[in-house]
Order: structure tokens, then C-alpha cells, then sequence
């Protein structure tokens, strides 16, 4: 089933089915370093944002570089494979550390997360299944947006986390005219 929705708003329950959308490109700091784990690498990029002169201009996100495994369970990605990053509207000078990218506009398929990110695997299971069910390709970096917390998004509660994990789409290769 392929429902259409707009915007970065939570659009349905946790559980929800997978829907599709646009995403608009958006500019962002991106930070792939720091210690083993996620609360780290946010406690780095907000200390690195606190000192400059930046306006913050959406949800944080994760970004996931590696597809969703087309079989076998969720698993988390290694962190070599994952980087935390905050959408900005001013423009600021990246480092060696946090650099400065525009995640590119895609058609992306997408579902909720409610609760602790250790569980998100759930969520993506849905969008496997959704893949497979229609017979399309899962792009990356794959998004998992937090919603449901305000910045900075390490001291947010897993009880209010509302996480909107979005993969995209890979266009179809045309078919060949002979």
C-alpha cells in the first residue's frame, strides 16, 4: 500500500503503515566521529553549534549509510556507518570534524517510531517488507528524524521519543528501447 503524505509531522500512530513522500534538500552540520555511541556524538555537534552563530532549522537526525538488510532482523548499524547531523539556515563553516552538506530532496518511503531508538527495528522492518512488497530498491543514507524532542536530542526521554525513520527510494532504471 502506498499512501502519500507531506511535511515532517508525525502523520499516524506508531505502528503505522509505510507512506511515501518528498523531501525537500536540506542543508546540515554533519558529525561522524566521537565515541561509540549516539549520546556522545550529540553532546559533540551541540557544543561544536553552541559556538557558532547558527540558526537551527529542523529536526536532528541520524543518518544511516548503509540499505536496510533485505533479509534476517534489524540490526544496529556499526557506527562507522551512522552520523548524527542538525539541518541549519545560516551558513557556517564546517571543520575536519563537522562539516557542512546538503542531504539531497528524494522520493522516500517512511513510517513511525515510538519509544527508545534501541527499538527501532521494528520500524524498519515494516519498510522491508514495504521494499519487497513492491518491488523497489531502498537508497541512503537512510533518516531517522526525531520528532518528539526538543534540541538537544541526547537529553530528550525515551518515553517522548517519536522518531520518523525515512529511506529513499531509488528511481527505476529505464528500460531498455530496442
Amino acid at each position: 500500500m502506498i499512501e502519500e503524505g507531506r511535511g515532517r509531522e508525525p502523520t499516524e500512530a506508531a505502528g503505522s503503515a509505510v507512506r511515501v513522500k518528498g523531501v525537500e534538500p536540506v542543508a546540515c552540520v554533519v558529525y561522524r566521529g566521537g565515541r561509540p555511541d549516539l549520546q556522545d556524538r550529540w553532546e559533540r555537534l551541540y557544543r561544536w553549534l553552541a559556538g557558532r552563530d547558527v540558526r537551527l532549522g529542523g529536526a536532528p537526525t541520524v543518518l544511516r549509510f548503509e540499505p536496510p538488510p533485505a533479509v534476517g532482523p534489524w540490526r544496529p548499524a556499526p557506527l562507522p556507518f551512522r552520523a548524527v547531523c542538525q539541518p541549519i539556515l545560516d551558513a557556517v563553516k564546517g571543520d575536519p570534524d563537522f562539516t557542512v552538506e546538503v542531504l539531497p530532496g528524494a522520493l522516500v518511503a517512511f513510517t513511525l517510531h515510538r519509544g527508545p531508538v534501541e527499538r527501532i527495528g521494528p520500524a524498519y522492518a515494516r519498510i522491508q517488507r514495504w521494499f519487497s512488497a513492491v518491488s523497489r530498491t531502498p537508497g541512503t543514507p537512510s533518516r531517522e528524524i526525531w520528532l518528539g524532542c526538543a534540541h538537544p536530542p541526547h537529553l530528550c526521554s525515551a518515553a517522548d521519543l517519536v522518531i520518523e525513520v525515512q529511506v529513499p527510494i531509488l528511481a527505476e532504471a529505464p528500460v531498455a528501447q530496442g
